[in-house]
């Protein structure tokens, strides 16, 4: 082994460590041996096809584990590595190919058409091209006969081994060709000097076009450690690359420090657990980096993370000085030093040809025996930057010009000044402005442009372009330059001046060059703006662009907007709308409301397709139905998961049609015939065949004239227990008063539904009946799935990625002492409590009913979340406690197909709320707001699983730490107006029962309607709890708190908690944790 030659050292670990991973992506894990076979393989192919020292071997695929394959490869021929990508510019693409000529062509086999055409768009000659498949073999098309196969020589550390494109300031890019000494160099300092072992897990973050991303690939491959490479649209999105890096538990991560600090923005939206906990070192290079980026970094992911910041030139092989950040200047706005050289290396601050002394400013340059082979054909410019040491006049000493200001302090540490030249960086990436101004001027109608650089309000460098000539188009202009220079070199901002300002010497005075003033498109008229996604897409792109004003209208890029905001606005996205997009998606959709409709076009392709089950004699049951089982087994409040319903219809009525609709309806839902069965150990659902007979209808005659809208009878119906291993678990039952008036009493067991299905199944049963009344058949429609795909769905996704993220965030949220509220009345004096229930309903007085309206478009938080919050106040104020836990039902309906199914789709998630005495309702209003929609973010993963995995749970006693609900509720008469009209002469009116049972202690349900002002509360008690008095205290204590907020949304908890009548804290009073110990898991 040669350890000045990279891939030796692969070859070494490949044979110490064969089976271990070397790279892992998306879609495969790759052993050494695996690698070093497959690249072994590749490199013979090769060097069969001529590539030798000094031949090209370009590569045009993504960035997998066949990439890494095909660069061990090229360096194993003995040839040159050259990257290229198919988001080029088009005019680098042809310089890239004239220039390069590149032997062969090294692409994936899904990407083998898209390269064919690129390179015959590009006229260039089609070399031999080897496509790799994902099952890691290869395929080698076209033909080679003018060049030999090279004789077998020894691969020099000084031979060319990459080459690299970097900006050039002449507008056309300069190609820098590494060799083996210099990238071996810095690898091995870097895994010396931070302990990397095979241990180790790296991410490769860094664009495949640039020499930085050699790091990324050779650091784990030189010690044994693992390549973790992120799927495609990942990098872009930062709240999925930061769950990415969790994941993948990753150690050391090399990026540049605009990506660092999109990266600390997102972890501030994070709370709970340690943050990226295998993280072990972040390195950074290529940008300033400030003391503030450091010490926010601390604050919100601590400082069990080493950051490092880098110093060097591609021209000199990666970085050449380093700085293992320890403390910083207290200044937030300084620059952080890049530290000092690394071994074998030294930096000197010159001025003219002698030293600077330390603190004075002067050119930077560097010298070093691992520098690279300078630019590829171009010895002029080579010569220009790899000059003869000005200390030295006896021998030949190279040094290389970097072209940066700087200085140097007594204990030898290095700061960044800038630049000498037009030379600046952009995301990391180095660039010439004179490229970007040579582009401008070949636009059609310029005659003359300037560009200059101006920070944003991130401190991140963005472009801004000033031409003269043709007033043309600024977009015209900016499609024109897509064409010419990469996405991150395209200015931010374009300004049409009648002529340049000029200095007394002629040249153009960019002191006068006025300030870009982002033009924000206004709105048509005066309309304000109510579209809820719209308007936080506004608040997102505010955000993003730093900008006051932004409207629908709103253009990205006339408002300064570049790739590295666009990923802020990415990430955001994701965020808030739980949609990926791409860099591109911004590009193409440029305004508020075309990415807005662009969302919502994504939002409806969002989830998988639900896949059909194959028939079988039982299926899979959900964790939901699976919490309902354990409940019953034990006996417990079996009565209250019956969900009972009565309707009284008035009019003339069709009972053949009336039979027809419900036949029709169990026929088309399975769930409908569904009973349960224990299939060895494990609940599984079994479907029966429809049968008109076996369907649970019956038609009773009922002339009690003590009963006449049949209460009674509902009643005892809702007390009937069903037994799901025998019997539909659906009773229809119709009672006939007389030829005009009926009643139907509807029970379901909850195992089989939910309040969502009650809305489905009552409008499917109206819309049938109507249309069989008529003497009409049904609109015709077909399900796409039944109740049993989406059981095989639902627990195939919480068992994917996807659903171990939403554990994470649960298992956060379930940490700490989880107490029980203990509310009862003082009259409660047994240990255990049945499931005998009573409603207490009341309206909020108008006036405050408004005022609730009005807060909620001034805060912009919905009713539900003002509610929810005064009822923790209200709480707080019983129990003392600050930790409140609240359950709340969630749909459980996020994927389309789900709308219009009947089943248990509903589930429980935990709302809790740490308050403090000190805070202001206002206060308390974000931070109950802001939890309870990181809550329903999260409420697919079904909680059952979650408590169970933590052993929560116990003897099918559930969540004995929660015994308070709150819910918004809809009503279900909509579904009852909307069939009203059809049925003509037959009037339907809900009838209103005793309601008998209580599966929680208390259960809030709160109801509002603003276009007739009114809030209503339900309150469902256990009356074994509490009393109907201590309700109505309860009700005069919730319009209290409301009073008070109403007067001064500024009040604190804890004066609003005093608030509270002393006479009712004291009827309140504590009672033994025995009280919740039969609290069970439903909803």
């Amino acid at each position: 082994m040669d350890k000045r030659i990279i891939h030796s050292v692969f070859e070494a670990k490949a044979q110490l460590f064969p089976e271990r991973i070397a790279v892992e992506d998306q879609e495969r894990k790759v052993s050494y041996r695996e690698l070093n076979q497959l690249a072994n393989d590749l490199a013979t192919t090769l060097r069969l096809q001529g590539i030798g020292r000094d031949r090209i071997a370009m590569t045009l695929m993504g960035a997998d584990a066949r990439l890494i394959a095909a660069v061990l490869a090229i360096f194993k021929a003995g040839g040159i590595y050259l990257p290229a990508d198919f988001t080029f510019p088009a005019n680098l693409m042809q310089q890239v190919l004239e220039e390069g000529k590149p032997d062969i062509v090294i692409t994936s086999a899904e990407m083998q058409e898209e390269a064919k055409a690129l390179l015959s768009k590009n006229n260039a000659t089609l070399p031999v091209m080897i496509v790799m498949d994902k099952a890691g073999t290869f395929s080698v098309t076209g033909q080679r006969d003018t060049l030999p196969v090279p004789a077998e020589t020894e691969i020099r550390p000084e031979d060319g081994c990459y080459i690299f494109y970097t900006s050039g300031s002449t507008g056309k890019a300069k190609a820098i060709l590494g060799n083996h000494k210099g990238l071996s160099h810095f690898i091995h300092w870097e895994m010396n000097e931070f302990g990397v072992d095979e241990n180790y897990r790296i991410s490769q973050l860094s664009q495949f076009t640039f020499d930085a991303s050699l790091r990324d690939i050779f650091l784990p491959l030189a010690t044994g450690a693992c390549l973790c490479m992120p799927p495609a649209g990942i990098k872009s999105n930062i709240p999925l690359l930061i769950e990415w890096l969790e994941e993948k538990k990753i150690n050391l991560v090399h990026c540049v420090p605009s990506i660092f600090r999109l990266i600390t923005r997102c972890l501030d939206n994070t709370t709970g657990r340690q943050l990226l906990p295998d993280l072990k070192q972040i390195l950074m290079a290529g940008e300033p980096l400030y003391s503030k980026d450091i010490t926010q970094w601390r604050k919100i992911a601590g400082e069990h993370v080493e950051l490092v910041n880098l110093y060097g030139t591609s021209e000199t092989t990666m970085a050449k000085t380093f700085h293992r950040i320890k403390e910083v200047p207290q200044d937030p706005s300084a620059v952080i030093h890049v530290g000092w050289p690394l071994n074998n290396t030294m930096v000197a601050v010159l001025n003219g040809n002698r030293i600077c002394s330390p603190g004075e400013i002067g050119a930077i340059y560097i010298k070093t025996p691992f520098m690279t082979n300078g630019y590829f054909k171009n010895e002029a410019l080579t010569k220009s930057v790899f000059v003869q040491n000005p200390l030295v006049t006896d021998r030949v000493d190279i040094m290389h010009k970097t072209g940066d200001m700087g200085r140097f302090f007594e204990d030898g540490h290095i700061e960044v000044h800038g630049r000498l030249d037009d030379q600046v960086k952009i995301n990391g990436i180095r660039l010439e402005l004179g490229e970007v101004k040579q582009a401008v001027l070949s636009a059609p109608g310029v005659q003359d442009a300037e560009v200059i650089v101006i920070p944003d309000a991130y401190n991140e460098n963005q472009l801004a372009c000033y031409y003269t000539g043709a007033e043309a188009q600024h977009e015209a202009l900016r499609t024109f330059l897509t064409g010419q220079l990469q996405a991150a070199f395209v200015p931010a901002f374009f300004i049409y001046m009648k002529e340049l300002p000029l200095t007394i010497n002629g040249k153009v005075d960019k002191k006068a060059l006025p300030k870009p003033v982002i033009v924000v498109a206004a709105a048509n008229g005066e309309t304000t703006e109510t579209d809820p996604v719209v308007l936080a897409m506004m608040s997102i792109w505010r955000d993003a662009l730093a900008v006051q004003e932004v409207s629908r209208d709103t253009h990205f890029f006339q408002s300064g907007g570049t790739s590295l905001k666009a990923i802020m606005i990415i990430s955001k996205l994701y965020r808030d709308f739980n949609v990926r997009l791409k860099i591109k998606d911004i590009f193409d959709h440029p305004t508020v409301i075309s990415i807005c409709d662009h969302i919502r076009h994504l939002q409806r392709k969002a989830f998988e397709e639900i896949d059909l089950v194959p028939a079988a004699a039982n299926y899979e049951t959900t964790y939901a139905q699976k919490g309902i089982w354990l409940h019953l087994q034990y006996g417990r409040g079996l009565a209250a998961y019956n969900m009972t319903g009565a309707y009284r219809f008035e009019g003339t009525f069709n009972q053949d049609a009336f039979t027809k609709a419900i036949h029709l309806l169990v026929q088309r839902y399975e769930i409908l015939r569904t009973t349960f069965v224990v299939d060895k150990g494990e609940l599984r659902q079994r479907i029966q065949h429809f049968d008109p007979a076996a369907v649970n209808f019956s038609i009773e005659k009922y002339d009690n004239a003590l009963d006449p809208e049949g209460k009674e009878i509902a009643e005892a119906d809702a007390l009937k227990v069903f037994d799901p291993q025998k019997e539909p678990l659906i009773r229809f039952r119709l009672l006939q008063l007389n030829e005009r008036s009926h009643i139907l009493v509807l029970t379901q067991h909850h195992i089989i539904a939910d309040g969502w299905s009650i809305n489905v199944l009552l409008k499917e049963f109206l819309q049938a009946f109507a249309a069989f009344s008529r003497n009409q058949a049904p609109p015709a429609s077909s399900l796409k799935i039944q109740y049993k795909d989406y059981a095989a769905w639902h627990n195939g996704y919480i068992n994917s990625l996807a659903g171990q993220l939403h554990k994470d965030f649960w298992k956060a949220q379930l940490d700490g002492d989880l107490q029980a509220l203990k509310l009862s009345t003082a009259s409660y004096n047994s240990i255990g409590k049945g499931y005998e229930g009573r409603l207490f309903t009341f309206d909020l007085p108008a006036a405050l009913s408004r005022i609730v309206f009005e807060m909620s478009s001034k805060q912009e938080k919905s009713t539900f979340a003002i509610l929810l919050t005064l009822t923790n106040i209200l709480l707080y104020s019983y129990t003392g406690r600050e930790d409140i836990l609240l359950g709340s039902p969630f749909a459980g309906r996020n994927h389309p197909d789900l709308e219009d199914q009947l089943g248990l789709f509903v589930s429980i998630i935990l709302l809790r709320n740490r308050l403090e005495a000190g805070q202001s309702f206002l206060q308390l209003l974000d931070k109950v707001a802001a939890n309870a929609a990181d809550a329903y973010e999260h409420g697919i993963y079904p909680f059952e699983k979650i408590l169970e995995e933590l052993e929560l749970t116990s003897n099918g006693k559930g969540m004995q730490f929660l015994n308070v609900f709150v819910q918004m509720q809809d009503a279900h008469e909509e579904a009852l107006d909307a069939y009203q009209e059809e049925l003509k002469d037959l009037r339907i009116i809900p009838v209103d029962f005793k309601h008998q049972s209580a599966k929680f202690d208390l259960t809030f349900n709160f109801s509002a309607a603003p276009a007739t002002g009114r809030i209503s509360v339900v309150i469902e008690y256990n009356t074994a709890l509490f009393t109907e008095s201590r309700m109505q205290q309860l009700q005069e204590d919730f319009i209290l708190l409301l009073e008070q907020v109403a007067a001064n949304v500024e009040t604190t908890l804890a004066a609003l908690s005093a608030s509270v009548p002393v006479a009712a804290n004291e009827e309140i009073s504590s009672i033994s944790s025995q009280i919740s110990s039969g609290i069970s898991t439903d909803y």
